[in-house]
């Protein structure tokens, strides 16, 4: 499909819909978490919107709240029946080890108590029994390179907020102020991701559920 001014739409990038510990404000990591009553609604409220996009195939994360919003999301599609779906490990969210189930508040109290248990990475704490933070960005990249060599597109990428934020670093789409902000890719969010041969990558945001948590 061809974007405005000649830009080629290569993906549509969607964050999973809520779940009771994104309500609740707990880390999830590999949590199996399910969509929560309202995340389940969020799903179905962005089907009617993916419906009419040009959807050639479905890579998700293989984590339950993702495969739940890409299942119900593509459902409405009038090539539901026929379009590929992929549930790849490498987009997951990154595993965040014993800081899995907690909230901020309970995340620095942990810290506090048991400081040998964490490490600063630059972008605050880490867990020592988390995922490198060098090795989700190297498995991040492969889940992405994967959906690109399959030359499916438009695709829809279903993952988790870190992915999305590293899909962005990797093709260096032009950045906004609120991109490092979670705000940005509130859950249940679709962005537009095009590519055009002299200006490189560009994005749109194409949906927001209504009572998506700006957190």
């Amino acid at each position: 499909m061809q974007a405005q001014d000649d830009f080629r739409v290569i993906a549509y990038v969607m964050r999973h819909c809520e779940t009771d510990w994104n309500e609740e404000g707990r880390a999830q990591g590999w949590a199996d978490r399910p969509l929560s009553p309202r995340g389940l609604n969020q799903a179905r409220e962005a089907a009617d919107v993916i419906k009419a996009l040009p959807i050639a195939a479905v890579s998700s994360s293989d984590l339950l709240r993702a495969k739940e919003t890409a299942l119900i999301g593509i459902s409405k599609h009038p090539d539901a029946r026929t379009i590929p779906m992929r549930f790849d490990p490498d987009l997951r969210e990154r595993h965040i080890g014993r800081k899995q189930g907690r909230t901020d508040d309970e995340i620095r109290a942990d810290y506090e108590n048991n400081p040998d248990q964490y490490y600063e990475d630059g972008r605050g704490i880490s867990a020592l029994d988390a995922e490198d933070s060098v090795a989700f960005k190297l498995r991040a990249r492969k889940g992405l390179n994967t959906t690109l060599k399959s030359r499916e597109f438009p695709a829809l990428i279903v993952t988790h907020l870190p992915v999305l934020r590293q899909i962005f670093k990797i093709l260096n789409i032009p950045r906004v102020a609120s991109v490092d902000n979670p705000t940005d890719f509130p859950n249940g969010s679709i962005t537009e991701i095009s590519h055009h041969p002299e200006k490189g990558w560009d994005r749109r945001r194409i949906w927001v559920p209504p009572d998506a948590i700006l957190d």
